[in-house]
């Protein structure tokens, strides 16, 4: 679909327009798409900022939630008049001033299992910014039923995850696993935040979704980035590579190891809550902020680090290599392959 551009947009985005590899084509592209983000927190604010800027034609925004004082400094569409109001009303407001070009429809109701799809069925491209793994599977489900791209991101701390999710490609449920985890990380309510970390990390999935609206540049599709913003160390893997790479450990050979020596560490990499729902044993050191913990990790012994299925360890032990460290190997599948788990 081509949708033509007036004489005011041209002039509105023509240092976007500019770019040799997006262009008026690209621009087109934008103006034509309709994304729909869902949640109004610090990462949709950002998110929807810089997507209503850009030029997107059609934003559809979904949350039931309301303002409240303490959202105030992060979620920076909203100030102290807003407080009360639903989150989704008030962004749709501030958005219209921002470009009056984007048409914007506000949607107060939380997105489930149950109208993911009906949500969903008209857009191009779905914006994850939610804080709990229960929506996020829902949209996993419905946008690989609608053969939808959506753009996944996590925040909790100063750590944060990113990548974007395609139908025919790895998926949620493949990363995070139904059943084993409360949260890939804990909600900014239950772990707390800083600030500009959802500003910068919710700036960076609109930055996904207008390339991957525009089709251009390289994705983060099949790939997690991880990023730790106290350090600035950041990591990014290919799902394949991890699940193919050679620093693997077979259950077999952990279980050889175990048996005849004492100089093995093991370190869970999901989060606490999967942890404590079952383990094989050792440390729980989240991925998240795995790339902080290095420097705690013996030397003198092999350290295997585990999780459900062997994505989020295999990223870790990529972590630690790229750090350096050659005696850190993944458990290759995860404990859904191997022992019964410690209660």
């Amino acid at each position: 679909m081509v949708a033509n551009l007036i004489d005011e947009e041209l002039q509105r985005y023509r240092q976007q327009i500019a770019l040799g590899d997006f262009g008026k084509e690209g621009q087109q592209r934008l103006k034509a798409s309709t994304i729909a983000v869902i949640g109004c927190g610090g990462l949709g604010c950002a998110a929807m900022i810089y997507l209503a800027a850009a030029g997107v034609g059609r934003i559809v925004i979904i949350d039931d939630d309301r303002v409240d004082i303490s959202n105030l400094h992060r979620q920076v569409l909203f100030n102290g008049n807003d407080v009360g109001q639903h989150k989704c009303h008030s962004a749709s407001e501030k958005l219209a001033l921002q470009n009056p070009f984007v048409s914007i429809d506000a949607v107060a109701q939380a997105l489930t299992a149950d109208n993911a799809l009906s949500l969903l069925q008209d857009v191009d491209l779905a914006v994850d910014a939610t804080d709990n793994a229960e929506a996020r599977y829902a949209i996993s489900d419905a946008c690989a039923s609608l053969g939808l791209p959506w753009v996944y991101a996590s925040i909790g701390g100063y750590s944060a995850q990113l990548s974007l999710f395609h139908p025919n490609g790895h998926s949620y449920r493949d990363l995070f696993p139904p059943g084993s985890e409360v949260h890939p990380q804990p909600s900014c309510e239950q772990q707390g935040v800083l600030g500009p970390l959802p500003g910068i990390v919710g700036t960076m999935q609109a930055l996904e979704a207008v390339k991957e609206i525009a089709g251009i540049g390289s994705s983060l599709r099949g790939k997690l980035m991880v990023i730790d913003t106290i350090t600035w160390h950041s990591s990014l893997f290919v799902f394949d590579d991890v699940l193919e790479h050679s620093h693997d450990i077979k259950t077999e050979e952990l279980y050889d190891l175990l048996a005849k020596s004492d100089q093995v560490t093991l370190i869970d990499v999901r989060e606490p809550s999967e942890h404590a729902q079952g383990n094989i044993g050792g440390v729980c050191i989240p991925l998240a902020t795995f790339s902080q913990k290095l420097q705690e990790l013996p030397t003198d012994k092999t350290v295997v680090v585990y999780c459900q299925t062997g994505i989020r360890s295999g990223a870790a032990a990529r972590i630690a290599l790229h750090a350096g460290w050659h005696n850190v190997r993944s458990l290759q599948g995860g404990i859904g392959t191997c022992l019964s788990p410690n209660p």
